[in-house]
């Protein structure tokens, strides 16, 4: 298998794609914001692990080796983190958690507790996440500096108590100045 990572250029016509030779199943893929690397999940074994790869290295390097799955979801605004989702060490209330990983290897950093996936602005300076709240209704939080506590969005004029079918996803506009969800 083969993951192609592609620089971002405008015209279309000056788009250069580099092959990533990937020998795993993969996914998850993020670019750092300073464009030199991106980290990406892939299987060893059973178990996720996160993975990154600068453009101008070989091969790409490891980072977690936990026995827990983890999945990478966006980078410090630095580029000397990379912060991933992974099983709550602290019990499973909420089940998951957020941590951190230098790009120079080291244990993941804990940094709070979380109920679902959370997204990550582009520059790693926002992270949003949905919650479905004891009434059932489906809120967004976020929290910036990523890794600090959540806090609820308001106004919410999008919050609902109608069954989700598909798992909600949040995405940031490349000017941060509006969220999808």
């Amino acid at each position: 298998a083969a993951l192609w990572a592609a620089a971002s250029v405008n015209p279309v016509s000056k788009l250069r794609i580099t092959p990533m030779e990937v020998t795993r199943r993969t996914g998850r893929v993020h670019w750092s914001p300073d464009g030199r690397a991106f980290a990406y999940g892939a299987v060893v074994g059973k178990t996720w692990h996160v993975f990154l790869r600068y453009l101008d290295q070989p091969t790409p390097v490891q980072l977690t080796r936990e026995p827990n799955s983890a999945l990478p979801v966006g980078w410090s605004p630095d580029s000397r983190r990379v912060f991933l989702y992974s099983k709550n060490p602290k019990g499973s209330q909420p089940p998951f958690g957020l941590f951190s990983v230098l790009v120079s290897g080291g244990d993941p950093e804990f940094h709070i507790p979380l109920a679902r996936v959370p997204f990550l602005s582009p520059d790693g300076t926002v992270m949003a996440t949905i919650h479905r709240e004891d009434d059932g209704t489906m809120s967004v939080y976020t929290a910036s500096p990523v890794g600090t506590a959540l806090k609820r969005y308001a106004p919410a004029p999008f919050e609902s108590k109608a069954e989700v079918f598909n798992v909600p996803n949040v995405m940031f506009a490349p000017d941060l100045r509006r969220m999808v969800v």
